[in-house]
């Protein structure tokens, strides 16, 4: 997801005289620029943390236990019980 890490400002008070208190309220937050950028952008990525299943599985075919997705699965099964 793409967020606003920095902007000048001349592109700050340029986006505060728009008449929107939302968007005022969420450019004040935004630290300026140093140097010649305009506007700086950073993408972040966001991961789930994988679930016991899908870690158990992963290191199941990894370490050669089970042939397939399958075999691991019924693994997992076996070790539930």
């Amino acid at each position: 997801m793409p967020c606003i890490k920095c902007i000048s400002k001349e592109v700050k008070e340029t986006l505060l005289h728009i008449n929107d208190p939302f968007l005022s309220m969420t450019i004040e937050t935004i630290p300026l620029c140093e140097g010649e950028r305009s506007i700086e952008i950073e993408e972040r990525k966001r991961k789930r943390k994988s679930s016991k299943y899908n870690q158990f599985v992963g290191e199941c075919i990894k370490s050669g236990q089970g042939s397939n997705i399958k075999d691991c699965a019924a693994l997992w099964a076996k070790s539930k019980n």
